[in-house]
């Protein structure tokens, strides 16, 4: 459980990332091998997700007025994507947790 709970917090951050029209630093990836890792209590896991989404709030706030149609790219390969298909994914996955 608590892989997924880091994973969540990883992912939310990576497609804003795109979103943003930047790609991953190096602490992100960084961040991503480290998810896997089980370690932190219960109460530090919850604390990090929720300050995560309080952060990714701020940011889709930011992301809001500009054109779906913006084109983006995702992930190493540089995979062609839009702002609003970034939104879409991102929107999935808050409303899978």
């Amino acid at each position: 459980m608590a892989f997924q709970l880091r994973h969540i917090d990883g992912s939310i951050d990576g497609l804003l990332t795109y979103a943003e029209g930047r790609t991953l630093s190096e602490t992100q990836m960084q961040t991503l091998q480290i998810e896997k890792r089980p370690q932190g209590t219960t109460e530090k896991i919850l604390a990090a997700l929720d300050a995560a989404i309080v952060h990714a709030g701020r940011r889709v706030r930011a992301l809001a007025s500009l054109d779906p149609a913006l084109p983006r790219t995702v992930g190493k390969k540089q995979l062609p994507a839009t702002l609003g298909g970034c939104w879409f994914t991102w929107r999935i996955t808050q409303n899978a947790t």
